[in-house]
Parts: C-alpha cells; sequence; structure tokens
C-alpha cells in the first residue's frame, strides 16, 4: 500500500531533538485507492479523481460505478491500505466492514463491500496476533441507515487487513 513518509537527512539540523525520525502521513491523494462517505454514514470502495484545498474536498469514482455522491470532505475519505499495529489503540477513528450489498436493480452500480466510521474500544492477542473491537461513532440519531441486514451495533476480532485509519486535516493538506 501506498503511505507517503517524510525522512529526516543530516541536512535537517533545525528538528527537536526527541522528534520521530519518520512522519507517516495517512491521507489520499489523486489516483489512490480509498474508503470514501456516500450516504447516510456508509461508506464504500473509490478512487480519488482530485482533491480541492480551497473546501477540503475529494471528487471520487465509485468502484461499483455509482454516479451519485462523489464529492467528499477529507474526514470522510480514508487512504485504503493496511496500517500497521502500531497506527491503531483504543479511542482510534477507524473505518471497518460490515456487510455486503448487491448492485442496484436499475443497473447503477455493481454492488460491493459497506464500511462504516468507528471507534476502537478493546484490542487483544492471541497467539500473537492483535485484534480489534469497537462500535460505531454513529446511530440512528445521527441520521445513519441501520436497518440494513448486517448491522451490529459493534464490531469485534478484526485485524489490521480490515481496518483503515480515518485521515485527519493535516494529512490532507500535506498530501495535496
Amino acid at each position: 500500500g501506498r503511505r507517503a513518509v517524510r525522512s529526516w537527512t543530516d541536512a535537517d539540523t533545525a528538528r527537536p531533538s526527541a522528534y520521530n525520525e519518520v512522519i507517516k502521513f495517512t491521507c489520499a491523494s489523486s489516483r489512490d485507492h480509498v474508503i470514501s462517505h456516500h450516504q447516510k454514514h456508509a461508506y464504500f470502495t473509490s478512487t480519488i479523481l482530485s482533491f480541492d484545498a480551497t473546501d477540503m474536498t475529494y471528487y471520487i469514482e465509485w468502484d461499483d460505478g455509482d454516479a451519485s455522491g462523489r464529492t467528499q470532505k477529507y474526514n470522510m475519505v480514508a487512504l485504503n491500505v493496511e496500517p500497521d499495529d502500531d497506527d491503531l489503540g483504543v479511542g482510534e477513528r477507524v473505518f471497518f466492514p460490515q456487510g455486503k450489498y448487491g448492485g442496484a436493480a436499475n443497473g447503477n452500480n455493481t454492488g460491493g463491500m459497506r464500511y462504516h466510521e468507528g471507534s476502537i474500544t478493546a484490542t487483544n492477542v492471541i497467539d500473537g496476533v492483535k485484534y480489534y473491537s469497537g462500535e460505531h461513532t454513529r446511530g440512528d440519531a445521527d441520521g445513519k441507515w441501520i436497518t440494513w441486514r448486517g448491522y451490529e451495533p459493534t464490531f469485534s476480532g478484526m485485524t489490521t487487513k480490515e481496518l483503515r485509519v480515518a485521515p485527519n486535516a493535516m494529512d490532507a493538506l500535506y498530501s495535496s
């Protein structure tokens, strides 16, 4: 997966002595594959076409071919790469898969995996593998669609293979 990295060199003498040697940026840029908000707090896979730094929005193309909802705010789009275990912890905002959807009868999309915004509430290590549990950060009161088949208010037993790290504003501006 792609992850922008800034490494210090010997010429960087002004860096603070306790500063990390490598800084990771987790925000997407043009042509990156991402998990993006569509509507009612449901997220799906797409590709970035462009980023507008003036209003912090991405223009995306859905993997399933749907033509609607293609402009999304930076904080509703996550780079679709597996994070490191050290990128995740209790309280971290993530996107996680829960439920699949079929293609539309009118042919406007082909279907796929449905993702949701969540917060990690616990971690557990079994046989050297770290597992994450958590809960949706949005619910019915927030306008989230929760009546679809397969909805559960929590997630559990997920590894870094399923989770994606939510972006922040500084990463969005740096990647533009």
